[in-house]
């Protein structure tokens, strides 16, 4: 990870794990966020993260990426947000929150093979693995509570 903004990147990166533990909270103690309701928001914000991480993918695989490898990266970062997408409509929260849990774990998954692959560096995988945890301990909370 570049030096100069390893610091920033870092920081924003715990940062957006933040409303996941917020709202995992919420569900937990029955509560609510303000005028928010923590299971819409935790749907909605998941939706997000997890389609932004999916595009992360294509941030380091199109200029480092070759062959079927490379390729099979693309199409798994696909794969992943349209899950998400189509789990956020479904009625059941507690399937959504699943869903996105398992895309998480996906997400970080694909991740780790680029970085075998010495496609990102070690230091950006050390922390998408420290917030995954958060993120997955997080909707694992509020799925319990559901």
């Amino acid at each position: 990870m570049n030096a100069e903004v390893k610091p920033l990147a870092q920081g924003l990166t715990y940062a957006g794990a933040l409303p996941f533990l917020l709202c995992a909270f919420a569900v937990f103690g029955g509560g609510r966020l303000g005028a928010f309701d923590p299971v819409a928001a935790l749907r909605i914000y998941s939706l997000t993260i997890a389609a932004f991480m999916a595009g992360t993918l294509w941030g380091y695989v199109i200029p480092s990426a070759r062959g079927r490898f490379g390729a099979a990266l693309l199409v798994v970062s696909n794969l992943l947000a349209l899950a998400v997408a189509g789990a956020a409509l479904l009625p059941s929260a507690r399937l959504t929150l699943g869903v996105d849990l398992v895309a998480f774990l996906g997400l970080f998954a694909a991740d780790a093979w680029a970085g075998r692959l010495g496609w990102i560096a070690g230091d950006y995988l050390a922390l998408r693995l420290r917030v995954t945890a958060l993120v997955v301990a997080a909707l694992l909370v509020a799925e319990v509570a559901l």
